[in-house]
């Protein structure tokens, strides 16, 4: 089992058959590929428990899948009050509606609630996975850079939509304060509710404008983003919670799971990304719960 465990921290890192030459490096004894692979295959790798996680975000790629075809990947990850990333869980050939049920039946089991889920404006997270939370954040990131999109299927200007998500991006940038909430004046707070009132009222004035000057697409994204653009500032204020306004976190680990199912590796079976992907998350992002699936094995 102790050599099992070698050779899927291997594997997560690199090929089956450049893994082979990596074992015997560090003083194994040699395992074919072949093995390798047959070992992994017969694991149940777990998710992280979502009892601490205080907001969620989900996100997919894509991946090349037996035989010649594309195949989706998607991923759920929770995050802890300090910010620690908690793997929820990964799913290849489903729909979001699925895993909205199966997060939702995971966040029952684990005893658990999320407070936000951050979302980048996909209609099937927002309705089927945003709603496992009390509290849906649109991300700040994604909110001007696809409203130039939507202005350009509008067939805007180049420079007007460059204004446009300047002005936007300008709008949604309330910070949250340093420090505790109870150390921050009743003055202060009042200050910035009247801050989110007055931004949320701009942006409803701009979505305004966007259709009667006839970019509707554009006038659409936005009315549909403006009621999830402060909630990380809400719930700081009801609770002193600080939550993420955009999903750059989730994007960064998107980036690490495509370089082991995209760049060392095709050709996969739903299954087979699905336990590489679920081993890379929890050895990388949630170490305790990787060490007690392997002293559970022993």
């Amino acid at each position: 089992t102790g050599l099992e465990r070698m050779v899927s921290e291997v594997v997560t890192q690199t090929s089956y058959e450049r893994g082979e030459a990596e074992v015997e490096a560090r003083g194994s004894a040699p395992v074919p590929k072949s093995s390798a692979h047959r070992w992994v295959a017969q694991r149940r790798i777990p998710s992280s428990k979502a009892t601490e996680s205080v907001s969620g975000m989900a996100d997919g790629t894509g991946f090349k899948k037996w035989p010649a075809q594309r195949g989706d990947l998607r991923v759920v990850i929770g995050l802890g009050p300090e910010g620690e990333i908690k793997p929820l869980g990964t799913y290849a050939g489903r729909t979001w509606e699925d895993i909205g049920g199966d997060v939702r039946q995971k966040l029952k089991d684990d005893n658990a609630q999320l407070e936000i889920f951050a979302v980048d404006g996909e209609i099937g997270l927002d309705r089927h996975l945003a709603t496992e939370a009390r509290h849906a954040q649109r991300c700040l990131w994604h909110l001007p850079r696809d409203l130039k999109y939507a202005m350009w299927e509008d067939k805007a200007p180049l420079d007007e939509r460059i204004a446009m998500a300047g002005k936007v991006a300008g709008l949604v940038g309330i910070e949250v304060p340093e420090g505790d909430l109870e150390a921050v004046s009743t003055k202060d707070k009042a200050s910035l509710k009247n801050a989110i009132k007055k931004n949320e009222d701009d942006l409803k004035s701009l979505a305004g404008d966007f259709r009667s000057r006839g970019y509707p697409k554009a006038a659409t994204y936005l009315e549909n983003a403006i009621g999830n653009v402060f909630s990380h500032v809400r719930l700081w204020l009801e609770t002193g919670i600080v939550a993420p306004r955009t999903t750059s976190i989730l994007e960064n680990i998107m980036r690490e799971i495509g370089r082991r199912a995209k760049k060392l590796g095709y050709n996969w079976s739903d299954q087979g990304v699905v336990r590489m992907t679920k081993m890379v998350l929890l050895r990388r992002y949630d170490e305790d719960e990787w060490n007690s699936y392997w002293k559970e094995q022993l």
